[in-house]
């Protein structure tokens, strides 16, 4: 028995271009026909591309450069890239405005500075001063005069030149400090007398 395919109405040339064709039923006939048994369609297995194998690769032996060959190609890349953009035309980084008027490039002495004081001639450095210089000036003379009391249980017993330096610094120290205490009182008053 001859398998019966499925009827499959094909679509005239414009319609198979916009939809695919579509299955249909057999045309209903006007007589009956007899039975027949139908065998169910069997469908075709889809059909399968046979892989694509990539051809073997097969290890390229790279074959040892001398430094000579190394630097030849190192310098025929430099020599391409500079080939590659030697065209460019790079743009001028200038800005397209109008040139400055004379006035403007005309130089201009600055303006003279005001005498500065030095900095250890102000009342306010001085006064920075005056406790350190005080507080030296007691406890140089403390501490010589405090070796010079150990008298052979002190360290520096054979050197009593240390301890005499020591209260004539203390001395010197105090004098600076009462001298700077009086210029600082002459440059108040005199600040006070300028105002006033």
């Amino acid at each position: 028995a001859a398998e019966q395919q499925p009827f499959v109405e094909e679509a005239p040339a414009e319609e198979a271009y916009y939809a695919p064709p579509s299955p249909v039923a057999p045309p209903v006939a006007a007589r009956p026909v007899p039975a027949r048994p139908v065998a169910a369609p069997v469908k075709a297995p889809p059909v399968k591309a046979p892989p694509v194998q990539a051809p073997p690769v097969q290890p390229v032996e790279e074959v040892p450069q001398t430094a000579e060959e190394v630097a030849a190609a190192h310098e025929a890349e430099v020599v391409a890239e500079a080939d590659a953009v030697a065209h460019v035309i790079e743009d001028d980084d200038t800005l397209n405005l109008p040139a400055p008027p004379p006035e403007s490039l005309i130089h201009r002495p600055a303006p003279p500075r005001a005498p500065r004081k030095l900095i250890s001639r102000t009342s306010g450095f001085k006064q920075t001063m005056i406790p350190p210089m005080l507080v030296l000036g007691l406890l140089l003379p403390g501490i010589g005069a405090w070796i010079l009391s150990l008298g052979e249980e002190s360290p520096i017993a054979d050197a009593a030149w240390i301890s005499y330096c020591l209260i004539g610094l203390g001395v010197v120290m105090l004098a600076f400090g009462a001298f700077t205490m009086l210029q600082v009182k002459a440059q108040l008053n005199q600040g006070k007398a300028e105002q006033g």
